[in-house]
């Protein structure tokens, strides 16, 4: 399923929960938190590690597969043997199924930020997360995506624009 909004709302306790919401379908499931810097959960309403993990995990699951590093395909670890890769001994992802008997001096970790590509969330956190109210908030998957494009503004990665399915961004001149 892929969400076309995401609500959240704080219990009277201060717990809070937040929803990908399918409105076509009527699907829902609690957003992932993917732990980066708070341990303790997402939060919004000022710039701080809960806020900013809720910015990241959103710009993943808007993402969705797209989100996952090409380099080592979501998995963290690389290998640099040559046999398994192309000839210009660029790195494969590392796969413990066929890569078993690898020596472990040829498996590193990626280059990536735990599995996923570089994303702009800590920008998103201070332009979004930590101004939304206390209480409650909602947003589009539209309106990240968006975010997300214009966060690049003239130099759109092309894995971008895949994703979401596009071929150009219309992008305003700039005065001369």
């Amino acid at each position: 399923m892929i969400p076309t909004c995401y609500h959240a709302a704080r219990y009277r306790d201060g717990g809070v929960k937040i929803i990908a919401h399918d409105k076509q379908t009527g699907e829902r499931y609690d957003l992932p938190h993917i732990v980066r810097h708070s341990p303790t959960g997402l939060e919004w309403g000022y710039a701080g590690s809960g806020p900013a993990d809720l910015a990241r995990s959103l710009l993943i699951d808007a993402l969705g597969p797209a989100a996952a590093c090409p380099l080592c395909n979501g998995t963290v670890y690389i290998t640099w043997r040559e046999d398994l890769g192309d000839a210009s001994g660029d790195p494969v992802p590392y796969d413990p199924a066929l890569h078993h008997d690898l020596d472990p001096a040829l498996i590193t970790d990626c280059f990536c930020d735990d599995g996923y590509r570089a994303l702009p969330y800590q920008a998103f956190k201070f332009e979004h997360v930590a101004r939304w109210p206390h209480d409650h908030w909602s947003m589009t998957r539209a309106d990240v995506l968006r975010w997300l494009i214009r966060s690049y503004g003239a130099d759109v990665p092309t894995w971008l624009l895949q994703a979401i399915g596009v071929e150009t961004v219309a992008l305003p001149e700039l005065p001369s």
